[in-house]
């Protein structure tokens, strides 16, 4: 689990105070088995597997729910403390008020609340809401000061501000609701048709206003309130922004399609969004961001705003499978397999078969061989002849749920759940095949990645000595690279469709592979095998990595080939990347080398000459564009942060706040700005 962004208030479990601009892992939220974020600007709530609920960062009215009112800082995960024994299953963070959910469909309030019908009042431990008792909520939202829920009968109930009690917004009554978002002064609902009906305003919220339904003909499948805008994705993978955002620099209000969202050819499968920047993961498992990053929320190294989505490249080596994000926080759940667990559990190219007593699991003889000295001499023993499929009997008993354990060890580094009453046994199974291990739990048992890494670039390294099943001949025969059908076909449909019956490259034990440079195609080899580039690619390998990953259909590596050219595209060479760019499909890049050529028409004007008319007109268009710009980043960032200063604090005068905060101001003003004193807390 990693995290990153605003640290001002030690919301991100890290022990600090300090920003982090790259993902940073987070050994605790592993060790609670943290399975749920929520995330505000102040602090944040963590749901367990175990049903308990933690809170962490700014406690101010009570909001982390720890029984104390005092305006703390809380760096670690802190238990919160129920009046009778519940299990937590969702939770959401509002401004100054906290809610969460128990499996039996009760709601509880901590924090600033309401807590009679004229009058609110803070709560420093959970209380239930009995005005929901009746229903059964299967959702939560928690906004700046209105709050949301959902029941299993697709109902939605919303409170707060001049609303003290949950009321069901009857004019959805023909609709069956799944999901509910607040945001800062709004908020928008999905339901199971497909439909996304919003209510509130942008700078106020206007709780008596009927819910309307955004852009109709559009089959919705999940929707996230931010701080002013409405962020947006449909089935067929395409992210939408509504509200007042930053695009090019330029301030926009309406509804914005953001076609370069699906630039790489991957289809996108979530969304994310912090207070004002955005991201989605792609069905490769990579994340994406982009938006204004002050602190870092971004995730990619600096603090300067990014006008369009870019890889959050520090976790390219990871899965990533969740993101709960908020405020201007950002935490990232990863799988702690590189991938090959699921080609462990399909059948695709099944060689050998490893047996047990009467339990039998099908595996790859060249990964058995590759990860364990071991698995390999018992191998040895049995042959070498690739198209036989062979058992491979274990002397020791190993019991069933130890051997799937030990073989999800072998393919990820990562075992599965191991019983604490059979820990040490797992481990002494481990150690008999010579695996090395670096940590355990009651839960799982995990090794040292850098390890994992190694045996399967061995593998692909010595391919021959670790039962390849297939060779590539490279344009003039000189260069036959050896290489696995199984790691392959897996990582690439290309290759699947290469190796699958029908083909006549299936049965080839040589498959000629014209027109590929050969250290290029090793490259994408070894991409596959340890799915990351051992060393820093130059631009001019990124240039033919991209063009061979267009050529096969990969977009994994024609995402990590074009996050390389964008990180050192220069104008030397701007005008040829436009029409790489073009020909590979890979329309962000094209799109950034477009802006360049704009920015910079008059150095480039000889280097134009003779290219396409249409391209010219294009870069014209976009140049006159620019000239027009009213806001600049700059302008942007200031107004902004103008906005957040004077809405981000508690309003005292509106809620009518205890004295003791209303030196607020200066303090998150402070802390906002970035001067502050990042070893201090904020109150002692």
């Amino acid at each position: 689990m990693f995290a990153f962004g605003f640290g001002g208030f030690g919301g991100m479990c890290t022990g600090k105070l300090t920003d982090e601009t790259l993902p940073i892992e987070v050994p605790v939220m592993s060790e609670l088995n943290v399975k749920k974020v929520s995330v505000s600007l102040w602090h944040a709530l963590l749901v367990t597997d175990e049903g308990r609920l933690y809170s962490v960062g700014r406690g101010r009215y009570g909001a982390l729910g720890l029984g104390t009112e005092s305006d703390l800082i809380v760096t670690e995960p802190s238990l919160v403390r129920f009046t009778e024994s519940v299990r937590v299953i969702d939770a959401s963070c509002g401004k100054s008020h906290s809610l969460c959910m128990t499996s039996d469909g009760r709601v509880w309030q901590f924090g600033w609340v309401h807590t009679s019908e004229s009058t609110r009042e803070i709560s420093p431990v959970p209380i239930q809401i009995d005005q929901l008792f009746r229903y059964a909520v299967v959702q939560i939202s928690a906004g700046d000061s209105h709050s949301a829920c959902v029941t299993d009968k697709g109902e939605v109930l919303t409170w707060g501000l001049s609303h003290r009690f949950p009321q069901v917004i009857n004019a959805l009554a023909s609709e069956y609701c799944v999901k509910v978002s607040c945001g800062f002064k709004h908020a928008a609902i999905l339901t199971r048709s497909g439909k996304v009906f919003s209510y509130g305003a942008l700078d106020q919220a206007i709780p008596d206003t009927k819910p309307v339904e955004m852009y109709q003909g559009h089959n919705w499948k999940d929707v996230i309130c931010g701080l002013k805008h409405t962020l947006l994705l449909n089935h067929a993978g395409e992210v939408y922004l509504s509200g007042d955002i930053s695009e090019n620099c330029n301030m926009v209000t309406g509804f914005v399609k953001l076609t370069h969202v699906n630039t790489f050819g991957l289809q996108v499968s979530s969304i994310f969004s912090t207070l004002s920047s955005f991201g989605i993961i792609t069905n490769t498992y990579h994340a994406y961001a982009w938006g204004y990053n002050k602190h870092g929320n971004v995730g990619i190294g600096h603090k300067n705003n990014v006008p369009e989505p870019t890889m959050i490249s520090s976790l390219q080596d990871y899965e990533v499978e969740k993101i709960f994000s908020g405020g201007y926080n950002v935490f990232c759940f990863t799988s702690k397999t590189n991938g090959l667990i699921r080609l462990l559990k399909s059948s695709n190219h099944h060689d050998v078969t490893i047996v047990s007593g009467s339990v039998s699991f099908k595996v790859h003889r060249c990964i058995l061989a590759a990860r364990s000295e071991k698995c390999r001499g018992l191998l040895q023993n049995l042959g070498s002849t690739p198209e036989l499929d062979m058992e491979l009997n274990v002397s020791e008993y190993i019991p069933e749920n130890l051997l799937e354990a030990f073989l999800d060890f072998v393919y990820s580094n990562s075992s599965t759940r191991v019983p604490l009453s059979q820990l040490d046994e797992f481990k002494a199974i481990l150690t008999l095949f010579g695996m090395v291990f670096v940590s355990s739990s009651s839960r799982y048992v995990t090794g040292n990645r850098d390890d994992l890494i190694r045996d399967l670039k061995n593998m692909f390294v010595n391919a021959k000595d670790f039962y390849s099943d297939v060779a590539f001949s490279l344009d003039d025969s000189s260069t036959i690279v050896y290489s696995h059908k199984c790691v392959l076909g897996f990582r690439s449909d290309f290759f699947k469709a290469m190796f699958s019956t029908g083909m006549i490259e299936s049965s080839q034990k040589i498959v000629k592979f014209q027109d590929a440079n050969p250290d290029v195609f090793k490259t994408l080899l070894e991409y596959m095998y340890v799915d990351n580039f051992s060393d820093e690619i130059a631009p001019e390998m990124s240039v033919a990595l991209l063009e061979l990953g267009a050529r096969i259909n990969w977009g994994k590596l024609r995402a990590a080939a074009e996050f390389v050219i964008l990180k050192n595209l220069h104008i030397d060479h701007v005008v040829d990347i436009v029409s790489i760019a073009e020909v590979c499909g890979a329309i962000g890049l094209r799109t950034a080398a477009i802006k360049m050529i704009a920015k910079n028409l008059e150095t480039l004007k000889d280097q134009l000459e003779g290219c396409d008319k249409e391209l010219i007109e294009e870069i014209q268009e976009v140049r006159k564009l620019m000239e027009k710009q009213v806001i600049s980043n700059d302008a942007y960032r200031i107004r902004e942060e103008d906005w957040l200063r004077g809405q981000q604090v508690e309003q005292v005068d509106r809620y009518q706040l205890p004295g003791v905060h209303e030196d607020d101001n200066e303090e998150v003003t402070r802390i906002l700005g970035g001067n502050r004193n990042q070893r201090k807390c904020i109150i002692q």
